[in-house]
C-alpha cells in the first residue's frame, strides 16, 4: 500500500526530492507512494535523472498565471478551485495529501479538501504573499494548518525553519534537500581548474 501526494509547484526540484525518496522506500521497503505532479515551473518539460516531464495539464481553475498569488481575487479563485474538484467523482478524491513547496502558500488552495497538507518552505515564507494583507492572511492560514496534527510544516533549510518560527510561531521540521536524482543524471562533480 501507499499514499498519493498531489503537487502544483513552480519549482521541479523540491518535489523531485520527495519522489526520489519515495522511490527508494518502494524499492527497499515495499512502501510505494505516488506523486501526482502538475508543475507550473518553466523547467517542467525537461527530463533528466530519470525524471519525466511534469507540466500541468488538464487542471481546472488553477493556471500558471493565477496559482502563484491567486490574484486578482484570491478568495474567489480558491472557492472556484474547490467547487471544481469537490465530490466523490473528483480526480482529487483519491489524493491523500497535498504538497506545497514553491510557494508554500499554494496550500491555501487545498485547505478546504480536508486532507493532509505538507507545507515545505523552500523559500521565504511570504513568497507570493508579499503585501501586508495577504501576508497576514497567509500566516493565519499556516497556523490553522499547523494546528491539525495530520499536517506537516517544514523547511528545507535551517534559515527558513527559523523564519517560520519567528513570523508564524510554528516549530517547523527541518528536512534538508536531498537531490539524489541530480547526482545520477549529472554524474560525479569534479571541478576543473584551468590556468
Amino acid at each position: 500500500g501507499g499514499y498519493t501526494f498531489f503537487s502544483t509547484d513552480y519549482h521541479i526540484a523540491p518535489i523531485a526530492d520527495l519522489a526520489d525518496v519515495f522511490a527508494s522506500l518502494c524499492d527497499e521497503a515495499g512502501l510505494c507512494m505516488r506523486v501526482e505532479e502538475h508543475s507550473f515551473s518553466g523547467a517542467c518539460g525537461r527530463a533528466f535523472g530519470g525524471r519525466k516531464p511534469t507540466c500541468a495539464r488538464g487542471l481546472r481553475v488553477l493556471t500558471k498565471e493565477n496559482a502563484f498569488d491567486f490574484c486578482p481575487r484570491p478568495h474567489a479563485l480558491r472557492r472556484a478551485f474547490f467547487d471544481a474538484y469537490r465530490g466523490p467523482d473528483s480526480p482529487l478524491a483519491a489524493v491523500d495529501a497535498f504538497v506545497c513547496n514553491h510557494p508554500p502558500a499554494l496550500c491555501e488552495a487545498y485547505m478546504p479538501f480536508n486532507k493532509s497538507l505538507l507545507v515545505v518552505a523552500t523559500v521565504n515564507l511570504e513568497f507570493s504573499r508579499e503585501n501586508e494583507e495577504r501576508w497576514a492572511e497567509w500566516l493565519r492560514s499556516l497556523r490553522a494548518i499547523a494546528a491539525n496534527r495530520r499536517n506537516v510544516i517544514a523547511a528545507n533549510n535551517p534559515y527558513d525553519a527559523a523564519y517560520i518560527r519567528h513570523f508564524a510561531g510554528i516549530e517547523a521540521e527541518y528536512i534538508p534537500s536531498y537531490c539524489g536524482y541530480a547526482a545520477r543524471s549529472a554524474g560525479p562533480y569534479s571541478p576543473q581548474l584551468h590556468k
